[in-house]
């Protein structure tokens, strides 16, 4: 399969400043990783988020997500789960907090996953939001902590 590197995106002042920012604190906590060889880019987009004066940071997989080949996993559906709820006395709520970032890109896979920057390339180490697996490949890793422990 033929490589997909995205034109870089020509951003404003402040969005330039929030995405070397960003990119910058990825880099820190050892979520990504500097990347000059990759032959794969998609250029991020800076979207404002609703507290006012601040961003957040997507990444256009479409181009990517077309040449995988998507995992099989079966997804609950909520209509049965809550069933299997009837007559419980018990129930809990659970929220993984920023849970794709604690889910591990295997390392084959990473390349296809590099983002563009203006000044760089930055490669994922962590599932990226978007991806075609990304639901099923969380969802997956959820059922086999959590099943257990309630069996």
């Amino acid at each position: 399969m033929e490589p997909v590197l995205a034109r870089s995106r020509r951003y404003p002042p402040l969005h330039r400043d929030y995405l070397k920012e960003h990119i910058s604190s990825l880099e820190k906590y050892n979520l990504v990783y500097r990347n000059s060889d990759s032959r794969w880019g998609s250029a991020p987009r800076i979207v404002s988020n609703k507290e006012v004066g601040s961003y957040g940071m997507t990444v256009y997989l479409r181009t990517v997500n077309a040449f995988k080949i998507s995992m099989a996993w079966p997804m609950p559906h909520l209509e049965v789960v809550l069933a299997s709820l009837d007559g419980s006395s018990c129930y809990f709520s659970l929220d993984c907090f920023r849970f794709y970032w604690q889910l591990l890109l295997p390392e084959n896979s990473r390349d296809y996953f590099t983002v563009l920057t203006p000044d760089e390339l930055y490669t994922e180490k962590r599932i990226i939001m978007g991806s075609t697996d990304a639901v099923a490949f969380a969802q997956q890793v959820a059922e086999s902590v959590l099943i257990p422990a309630l069996n």
